[in-house]
């Protein structure tokens, strides 16, 4: 069983200046994930929000978990094998589909017949050698 997630609450830096005011960010401990959630005030509205779901079970409407208003980009085996590349490791679509179907990307998702997963979680896995064996790097 993997140990749960811990979040923090970040100020961002440089934002001070905006006519909203200061900005907040909130971070995962496995730095796989991070939410812009806004000012102060929207900061106090999230609260309110999570907290009605924490104390009643108060949800709005069910939303698809590829929906790219969670902020997450997501790839396909195709897709992340050239990001690899471009950061100079060589995957294989066949080592992409072993590792998400054995859960070592955090995330994966099964869609259709292919793979898709978040882009933060797959870099995640890219560049720890705990969890992926690296390619050779190009020359």
């Amino acid at each position: 069983m993997s140990k749960p997630v811990k979040f923090t609450l970040h100020p961002i830096a440089n934002t001070d200046e905006l006519p909203s005011g200061s900005l907040y960010a909130i971070l995962t401990d496995d730095d796989c994930q991070g939410y812009t959630v806004g000012t102060r005030d929207d900061v106090a509205m999230l609260a309110g929000v999570l907290l009605a779901f924490v104390r009643r079970g108060i949800v709005s409407n069910e939303i698809d978990n590829l929906d790219e208003r969670l902020g997450w980009t997501w790839l396909s085996i195709a897709e992340a094998v050239r990001a690899a590349s471009e950061r100079g490791y060589i995957v294989t679509k066949v080592g992409l589909r072993r590792a998400c179907s054995s859960g070592r990307i955090a995330g994966a998702k099964k869609d259709g017949p292919d793979w898709r997963f978040p882009q933060a979680r797959f870099l995640a896995w890219l560049v720890k050698p705990a969890s992926h064996k690296p390619g050779r790097r190009p020359k």
